[in-house]
């Protein structure tokens, strides 16, 4: 063989390498992210989101912060509001958590849930027996996850409620929440 053939090979050789290895990792081009996914993995400053005030007006009463550092990176942010009643006679709490979760995956209406028109699809499902309410919608890639509770019992006769309350507010505080991201 020839130097100029064996260099010819060489090269031909080197470039068929070059081409396969192109082709196992996708071509040669860079792969895209899924346009449904967030892929920035910033941190989202969730009780800008669901204010104080967002949260007085939902429970009728001063509402507190009860929000914890979570360390899942899958959650974006975390906001939780709650107030517990002063009165002896009764054990009452309200909350509201938002949560945001980094990609479009972490939507997952529950079988009973409702459409809703909130972001770029949403449900609600309220729970008798639970007395809360939840709210889950999907917007800019991100999935987020509105839940409202309210327990109640009379300490000296054991009544609770059954029914939740707040599911009109709810879904207007879910509407103003998606008009703020």
């Amino acid at each position: 063989m020839s130097a100029r053939s064996a260099a010819g090979t060489g090269l031909t050789a080197t470039a068929l390498l070059v081409l396969l290895g192109l082709t196992a990792c996708g071509g040669g081009k860079t792969p895209k992210a899924d346009a449904s996914a967030d892929t920035s993995g910033g941190k989202v400053d969730a009780c800008a989101l669901l204010t104080k005030t967002d949260a007085s007006d939902l429970f009728g009463e001063p509402a507190t912060s009860d929000t914890t550092d979570y360390s899942n990176p899958v959650e974006l942010g975390v906001c939780t509001w709650k107030w517990k009643n002063p009165d002896p006679k009764v054990s009452e709490i309200k909350s509201v958590q938002l949560i945001v979760w980094s990609g479009p995956q972490f939507y997952n209406p529950p079988d009973s849930s409702e459409a809703l028109q909130v972001g770029d699809r949403g449900y609600i499902q309220a729970h008798g027996g639970f007395k809360s309410v939840q709210i889950g919608w999907v917007q800019n890639g991100r999935a987020y996850h509105l839940v409202y509770s309210h327990d109640y019992i009379e300490i000296s006769t054991g009544n609770t409620n059954h029914t939740p309350d707040s599911v009109d507010k709810l879904k207007s505080l879910a509407k103003t929440i998606s008009g703020r991201v």
